[in-house]
């Protein structure tokens, strides 16, 4: 329920009828004040954006869901592997993983990682080449 603290001077919201108490009102209630015309749709894009988030949360939530039952957690090595730098330094993740998990290839679309190949203990190849190499094995 709402109340007034005088020590804070915050108002609150009184859930049970929508009125509000001000500071130095002494507890009287007054109506909230009304919003200016054309302030509920400059909020429609805003509520619409905060559904889309929740959806895509959602759908993260459902893609992990799917994919969790086939990953594998790993201890971090020792030692680190030796590897080369990458151009982009956020890639440099991917290429520490393979490595600590003993990957026999890492497949990735990424220009910057894929100009590495040859030079790491796996094989590094984008998804169409990786899809080619399987079909070629069965």
């Amino acid at each position: 329920s709402a109340r007034n603290d005088a020590d804070d001077g915050v108002s609150r919201k009184d859930d049970r009828d929508h009125h509000v108490r001000s500071p130095g009102t002494h507890g009287e209630r007054r109506a909230p004040p009304r919003e200016p015309r054309g302030c509920r749709r400059e909020r429609e894009p805003l509520h619409e954006a905060v559904k889309q988030v929740r959806a895509r949360e959602r759908d993260r939530q459902e893609l992990l869901a799917d994919y969790l039952p086939w990953t594998q957690s790993l201890r971090e090595p020792e030692t680190a592997a030796i590897l080369p730098k990458c151009r982009d330094a956020h890639d440099a993740i991917f290429l520490e993983l393979a490595a600590a998990g003993r990957a026999r290839f890492l497949i990735s679309g990424d220009h910057d990682l894929l100009a590495l190949a040859g030079r790491t203990p796996f094989s590094m190849v984008n998804p169409a080449e990786f899809l080619m190499r399987l079909e070629k094995s069965s």
